[in-house]
């Protein structure tokens, strides 16, 4: 895919997330509209003649946020259907949001602790954390202490990353008679290919960006969740959630996969890092 074709899909897909985050709200505004496609690197003018060219079809099948239309009420406005259903082919390329994670400390954890940490804290963490969310995620998989999960929508994403940060992080470990685990969270969107895997006979995903992902949770701080500049502009700024994203600049990633710029999510009633930014 072309920059601007992925740039595209970001767009449709940034706006039907809102859509669909918006609190029941049938309609985002033009000034919303445009905000998201300023993020992405779209004029005013570009982002009308993106709405206007889908005004040819039918509908937009979206990958998350289900089936929307788009039409035009005074200059433009992203209208919800009322059979809006979220899902997506069994096969094919989609933006997706993508979270990795893993476990500062696990590798030192002798034979025992490991068996405590399968069967007293993962079952807990599956009911208090990951149960909410179940129904969000395309792909949810776990082996040792990593967890990779995603989602066609980043919204849940973002609380359920907050949710597993804090669920180390308060956790009294010695009560499982473990030492302090702490997690390193990445988020990242972009777009990522859909198919059967064969080995585990399920779907499965792949991807240069499912790569990048990956490389992002082991430079991550222990105890803090790291998003990618793609994430970050997907998340329209009078979404209303009680988070904030604070600015890293450019980080070299593991194993010298490239260089990303990165931010730190946190609740809004965290204290920042010195620049924080804005969505």
């Amino acid at each position: 895919m072309e920059d601007k074709e992925i740039r595209h899909l970001l767009l449709l897909r940034a706006l039907s997330a809102a859509l669909e985050f918006s609190s029941g709200a049938d309609q985002l505004s033009a000034e919303t509209i445009n905000g998201l496609g300023q993020k992405l690197g779209f004029d005013a003018q570009e982002t009308l003649r993106l709405i206007e060219e889908l005004l040819h079809q039918k509908g937009v099948e979206l990958q998350w946020g289900g089936k929307v239309t788009i039409t035009v009420t005074g200059r433009y406005t992203l209208n919800r259907s009322q059979s809006a259903a979220a899902g997506g082919s069994n096969e094919g390329h989609s933006i997706a949001a993508l979270l990795f994670a893993d476990v500062e400390g696990y590798s030192k954890l002798n034979e025992e602790q490991l068996k405590t940490y399968m069967t007293t804290v993962l079952p807990e963490l599956s009911r208090s954390v990951v149960d909410p969310f179940r129904g969000e995620f395309q792909e949810l998989n776990t082996w040792g202490d990593a967890i990779v999960a995603c989602s066609f929508n980043p919204y849940p994403l973002i609380k359920f990353a907050l949710n597993l940060r804090d669920f180390f992080t308060s956790r009294h470990w010695h009560g499982d008679q473990l030492p302090k685990l702490r997690v390193r969270i990445a988020l990242h969107a972009g777009v990522v290919f859909f198919g059967e895997d064969p080995i585990r006979k399920t779907r499965g995903m792949t991807g240069t960006q499912v790569n990048l992902a990956a490389r992002i949770e082991p430079i991550a701080k222990p105890g803090e969740a790291w998003v990618t500049e793609p994430f970050f502009k997907l998340i329209d700024p009078r979404n209303g959630l009680p988070v904030a994203f604070d600015e890293l600049g450019r980080r070299p990633l593991a194993k010298a996969f490239s260089t990303e710029i990165l931010y730190r999510l946190r609740r809004d009633s965290e204290l920042p890092l010195p620049k924080r930014a804005t969505p």
